[in-house]
């Protein structure tokens, strides 16, 4: 009964956080997080949201960079931004506005995405579909192919991969994007099914991830209006 009720707690906050990967740190702690306020801030009033807006005044919109108390500073991969919301359609609300474009205080960061957080099976999956992507991008010297909900996307127009790739491990393959045209390249699988409110076993997962993995005939081209591919 005590893992049922942790299990449920666990899921409910998940339904009203975002996630935002990409965002370089400062050189320490107090810094990182006075950066990490303002571009949160912008980011809300940008909005125009009123409830949004109404939250963040309140105090309301917590957030904080994960794993806590290991900073990696401006050398290193930001460590991702969870931003807590008091519920799902606030959660909502605040996402597809980070999804239709950057602002001022983190255009410079067009590597960054932000996406909902995902269950562990969704990590799994995620992760095993980002280093199928950055294998390729490694054959290709090009950031190349992106992750987005789960399926492998094909850039239009290839960019250089992003610093913390160049050199290093392909594994973890940016989802993000910066206005340019995509192809899809593998079609939705059983994976779409993973959601917030349903976890699916592990076995499920790894089935479904072996058959995103294998790249499809190309399906479609989808303009890309979204700064952010989550």
């Amino acid at each position: 009964m005590v893992k049922v009720r942790a299990d449920s707690s666990k899921i409910d906050e998940k339904m009203g956080t975002i996630t935002w990967v990409g965002i370089d740190e400062k050189a320490n702690e107090d810094d990182t997080r006075r950066s990490d306020q303002e571009i949160i801030r912008e980011v809300v009033l940008t909005s125009g949201n009123e409830d949004l807006i109404r939250e963040l005044d309140a105090g309301r919109i917590i957030f904080h960079r994960h794993p806590v108390g290991k900073p990696r500073g401006p050398s290193g991969r930001g460590r991702i931004i969870k931003i807590r919301l008091a519920k799902e359609e606030l959660r909502d609300a605040l996402l597809s506005h980070m999804k239709s474009g950057r602002q001022s205080l983190t255009e410079q960061f067009v590597h960054s995405f932000a996406r909902r957080d995902y269950t562990m099976e969704e990590l799994n999956l995620d992760r095993a579909l980002r280093k199928r992507a950055g294998d390729l991008n490694a054959l290709e010297g090009k950031l190349i192919y992106i992750v987005r909900d789960f399926d492998i996307i094909k850039l239009k127009y290839p960019r250089e991969l992003p610093r913390h790739l160049i050199g290093g491990s392909t594994t973890n393959s940016s989802n993000s994007s910066s206005g340019t045209n995509i192809t899809r390249v593998t079609t939705r699988s059983q994976s779409r099914t993973l959601n917030h409110s349903s976890f699916a076993t592990a076995s499920h997962n790894q089935t479904a991830a072996n058959e995103v993995l294998s790249p499809q005939v190309v399906r479609s081209q989808l303009p890309c209006s979204s700064s952010y591919l989550a």
